[in-house]
């Protein structure tokens, strides 16, 4: 039996000047027994852009995959 393993990317970016404090994933949809987080962190690269999070799921598709991330909010300098 060959199992197709479907990778999915989720970023969530914060507004510009602002920087990622927390952040996570949700996932909705029915059990999957291969489902797989890859990771869920912050972005590093440029440091506080936001939050990114990697799945595998074994051929889901009524599956819904969220991440969020908690921005610290500066206000613009004037």
């Amino acid at each position: 039996m060959i199992i197709l393993l479907i990778w999915e990317i989720e970023v969530a970016s914060c507004d510009p000047g602002d920087f990622v404090v927390n952040g996570g994933y949700t996932y909705s949809g029915p059990v999957n027994p291969l489902l797989f987080i890859a990771s869920n962190e912050p972005i590093t690269n440029p440091p506080g852009e936001g939050w990114r999070a990697v799945a595998s799921f074994a051929g889901v598709d009524t599956k819904t995959f969220t991440v969020k991330a908690y921005c610290f909010d500066n206000p613009p300098l004037r």
